[in-house]
């Protein structure tokens, strides 16, 4: 794109001169039809046809089992689903992968219920959403348990210290003998 830079005028004078060729731009795996605009040097005015839309994908996945297309999914929408689990999980990069690959099975799952869903997007946002919280829940309710054993680790190591030299039972032969 940047060997097409042009100045305004020289784009003003192809407008006017009746130069309304759309013109096809690569951009990543797809490639997108523009338009000529009189503020932008090309404004972006429809995907092409070799866009297939994510309710088609979904289809071909559920129907036929197509591995390229349920890929192609994942390609499209990996970006808005880690970045959203990379937010929710405090920037933790293991666990927003983590959390991609819960969203992503779902899909993989659901997708025969979700090809009639309006927005893919939608969706996958709403589940990555619930899936971090569910990740986060789950480590949060970890590191308890590690405290409470830890806790329960240095009591018992503790007695059996207090037990080991008799100075436990010393203490309290008086108290058993009064309580009796």
């Amino acid at each position: 794109i940047s060997r097409n830079w042009r100045s305004a005028t020289d784009r003003r004078s192809e407008l006017n001169s009746g130069e309304n060729e759309a013109r096809r731009f690569p951009s990543g795996f797809f490639v997108f039809e523009a338009i000529p605009c009189s503020v932008f040097d090309w404004a972006v005015l429809s995907e092409s046809s070799t866009m297939i839309d994510d309710a088609e994908l979904l289809r071909r996945y559920a129907e036929e089992g197509s591995e390229a297309a349920f890929a192609q999914l994942v390609n499209r929408h990996l970006n808005l689903v880690y970045r959203a689990a990379l937010r929710r999980t405090n920037g933790d990069a293991h666990r927003a992968a983590d959390v991609s690959q819960v969203v992503f099975t779902a899909l993989a799952r659901d997708a025969a219920a979700l090809r009639r869903h309006a927005l893919l997007a939608g969706w996958l946002y709403t589940a990555t959403r619930n899936a971090a919280h569910n990740a986060m829940r789950a480590e949060q309710r970890r590191q308890a348990r590690e405290r409470e054993a830890h806790l329960m680790h240095e009591l018992n190591s503790g007695a059996k210290a207090a037990a080991g030299t008799g100075e436990g039972w010393a203490q309290m032969r008086p108290m058993l003998d009064a309580a009796m």
